[in-house]
Order: structure tokens, then sequence, then C-alpha cells
């Protein structure tokens, strides 16, 4: 059996802080759970997540059946709900107007601006629109927010991946 160990942080602590700031009553990081299984269907995985059962797999041109995102877009939407969630529930305490949010996340390879590293960095360029009657500085305070949702700041900082 493999386990996924992740420390509690001072990060845990900080989301934990900024959520309360917004009123909200959050499940601990801890509490998240995600239980995979793969069988011989080439590469059709059942993931379940609470009550939730997601399918994930790769294109039918890399040997999958196509039945679901990949892993990566898996990451990516994780990201773009995660701003979007987070900037909906800030509007909302402050009673703005904010109609929707639109949020859209590019997995991209850059090369490393280390000078002499032949490595690769993954870089999460994304791009949100806002709708709704906001003033300027309304929607630049909602932009900032943004950053600040729990899977942006854990994509920011070195995680801890142990498999026991």
């Amino acid at each position: 059996m493999t386990k996924l160990i992740f420390r509690t942080t001072k990060l845990n602590v900080g989301i934990s802080i900024f959520c309360r700031s917004l009123g909200l009553k959050i499940r601990d990081m801890a509490d998240s759970r995600a239980q995979v299984r793969i069988g011989k269907e080439n590469y059709k995985t059942e993931i379940n997540l609470r009550q939730h059962t997601l399918i994930a797999d790769e294109p039918e041109e890399v040997g999958g059946t196509d039945l679901g995102p990949t892993p990566s877009e898996l990451l990516a939407a994780s990201l773009g709900s995660c701003i979007a969630i987070t900037m909906r529930m800030y509007a909302d305490r402050k009673g703005w107007p904010l109609d929707a949010v639109q949020v859209r996340v590019e997995v991209l390879k850059e090369d490393s601006d280390n000078v002499g590293s032949n490595e690769q960095v993954t870089v999460f360029e994304v791009k949100t629109e806002l709708s709704g009657a906001l003033d300027e500085a309304q929607e630049r305070r909602i932009r900032i927010i943004g950053t600040k949702c729990p899977i942006h700041k854990i994509l920011q900082h070195t995680s801890e991946i142990r498999m026991v």
C-alpha cells in the first residue's frame, strides 16, 4: 500500500486564517483524501473523492481510451476552480456585484532561468475574466485574492511527497 503524506505547515495555518477571515468554515487540508485505482484497461483510472467518482485517462494517441481528463488537466482544473471559488467567496462576503468568474489555466514546460541548468520548470499560465458591475478597485482586489487560494499557494511552495 502506498500513502502520500503531507506535513501540516505554516502554509496550512495561513490558509485556515485566510478562510476564517472570509467567514468560512473549511475542512482541514489534512482531511483531503483521494483513492485512486487503475486496472488493466489502458489507462483508465478511477478516482474516489468523498462521495464523488471521477475518471482520469490518457488520450488515444498515447495508448489511453480518452474516457476522462489527464492528470495534468485535473491539476490545471484544481488550480482554476480553486481560484474561481476563492474569488467568488470573497466577492460574496463583501457583497460585491460579481456575476461570473472564468479562469483559463494552461500548463507549460519552460527552460529554467538558472544559468547553466538544463532543467525545465512547470509554468501555470492563468487568465481570469470577471463579469459584473465591479469598479476598478474591486476588480483589482478580487484578482489579488485569487492568487491566495490554497492550491495556488501549494503549487508555489515546495511540497513533500512521501511514498510509504
